[in-house]
């Protein structure tokens, strides 16, 4: 009977630290890919907004993991001269923004994102409200959304209504990533470190099991 019991405890700490192995290798994966995705980035060629004409952007998702969801289309500029390549405060630049996927079959469809928040397909007029960012090397000028399907070709085009010549120094391009949340970048190696901590504990309760069961039994008896 005490050989039984020992039997037990050790098959259910060897099950429990099976558990403990898969849990450490899965449970943060997901947002792990999501972290991961967020950084792959698409750029176009530059632009030549010099001109009012259409340009057009077969996107190579074929390079991308990201092959469903939502991903945010942008106007990147070099800061390399701040007062020429402010594009909303210092050029007239206005564009016309659409989205198609194709599929092999002939089908397509407009993957442009329309929302409370995409709202225009002019996002450099005065109404539009996108996001704007930049850093010491860049300006970034938010376009809109694009949904992402899987077995699909992506085109994007740019019609040029409005141009703005002075641009061309500033390597105008498009800027396509995968919209994420991107607190959870933030918030993961916290999230890292609560994960260890509890499997390390949990591993401690399975030593102690393991010496309950087989520690203990092996003490001389007084």
């Amino acid at each position: 009977m005490e050989l039984a019991r020992r039997v037990f405890v050790v098959v259910g700490a060897l099950l429990l630290v099976g558990l403990l192995i898969f849990t450490r290798a899965t449970i943060l994966a997901p947002l792990e890919k999501q972290v991961s995705l967020g950084r792959e980035t698409l750029l176009s060629n530059p632009l030549d907004l010099a001109s009012s004409h259409l340009i057009t952007w077969d996107v190579p998702v074929e390079r991308w993991r990201y092959r469903e969801g939502e991903a945010k289309l942008s106007l990147l500029v070099n800061r390399s001269a701040v007062a020429l390549c402010d594009v909303k405060a210092n050029s007239p630049l206005r564009v016309r923004v659409s989205a198609i996927g194709r599929l092999e079959s002939g089908l397509q469809y407009d993957r442009f994102v329309r929302n409370w928040y995409y709202t225009t397909n002019e996002p450099l007029s005065p109404g539009a409200k996108l996001w704007e960012s930049g850093t010491a090397e860049r300006l970034e000028y938010g376009l809109g959304a694009i949904a992402i399907y899987p077995f699909e070709r992506l085109r994007i085009s740019l019609d040029v209504f409005t141009p703005a010549p002075q641009l061309a120094v500033c390597n105008p391009r498009l800027q396509l990533v995968p919209n994420i949340d991107y607190a959870i970048a933030e918030h993961l190696p916290l999230l890292r470190v609560a994960r260890d901590t509890g499997l390390a504990v949990a591993w401690t309760i399975v030593a102690g099991l393991a010496w309950l069961a087989w520690g203990r039994s092996r003490r001389p008896e007084a």
